[in-house]
């Protein structure tokens, strides 16, 4: 998802070995092209068709860890993982990064951030903030604020996205 979403990317290095992808998407990287802030978000604003859920074994014991952490152990799928995207490096106070999601009739949707260096590359890459939602997305219609802070300074960006 970073490689497809990465505002920094100028190039991609892809090749298969047997049944392996191998991506390098760490090599091409420059300044944003985009002209807006220089991070974006996965779903974006207006995105149709999300899917509601992910399969915890396909993301990782990364994921079994966090969810093991938040009392939710051995659960075989989370929502569908809403992410932010900064390029080379998470901006400001790692502390300070908030999801706050809901559905079509403002329930919010419960789940945690998982935000390390990014050298997992499963769950995580340099430079991208995860929220794994603990339950499946609702059908329909979810909106995102996403809120941290850089040098004191309150940042946020929203996304509201439908799911299929």
């Amino acid at each position: 998802r970073d490689a497809l979403v990465h505002d920094f990317l100028r190039s991609v290095g892809i090749y298969t070995e047997g049944d392996i992808l191998v991506m390098n998407v760490v090599s091409g990287l420059g300044s944003p092209k985009s002209r807006k802030s220089g991070y974006l978000c996965h779903p974006w604003q207006n995105a149709t068709g999300i899917p509601a859920e992910a399969s915890v074994a396909d993301i990782g014991p990364e994921l079994e860890a966090l969810l093991e952490k938040n009392g939710r152990g051995g659960q075989k799928t989370v929502g569908y993982p809403l992410t932010i995207h900064f390029g080379q490096s998470v901006q400001g106070d790692r502390t300070s990064y908030r999801c706050n999601a809901v559905d079509a009739r403002g329930n919010r949707i419960e789940g945690a951030i998982l935000l390390d260096s990014g050298t997992i590359r499963r769950s995580t890459a340099p430079g991208m903030v995860t929220f794994y939602p603990f339950e499946p997305l609702p059908r329909g219609k979810v909106a995102v604020n996403w809120s941290w802070e850089v040098d004191g300074q309150a940042r946020s960006l929203q996304a509201t996205f439908q799911t299929k």
